[in-house]
């Protein structure tokens, strides 16, 4: 069944996250593990440039605690998703966000 969420779309991630073992996801910028935290078996593709963490759109925080539990993380600058996958025994759940948890900060001229 497909529905769209256009309400508490966080939370209900949170819910379906925390239920799967297996969390597959490539999401942009990663500021928080507040709804999803990833850990062993767990995969994130992020946007981990130096740009990214140094203007805070990506947490170096969130990223080296998800390592540490075991997930694999790979980075590319030019990532512009938010997609998370979550096995439920042969079968996936997809969940897209429509924007990402944080605003996108600007480069001023020095």
């Amino acid at each position: 069944m497909q529905r769209v969420l256009t309400t508490n779309l966080w939370t209900k991630i949170q819910r379906l996250a925390a239920k799967r073992k297996t969390k597959k996801a490539a999401i942009a910028y990663v500021t928080t593990d507040k709804y999803v935290d990833f850990g062993k078996g767990d995969s994130l593709i992020v946007d981990a440039s130096e740009y990214a963490v140094g203007c805070g759109q990506t947490s170096a925080r969130v990223l080296k605690v998800a390592y540490k539990r075991g997930a694999k993380i790979f980075s590319s600058d030019r990532l512009h998703a938010k997609f998370l996958i979550f096995a439920i025994w042969r079968l996936s759940a997809l969940q897209i966000s429509p924007r990402p948890l944080r605003t996108n900060c600007l480069k001023l001229p020095s």
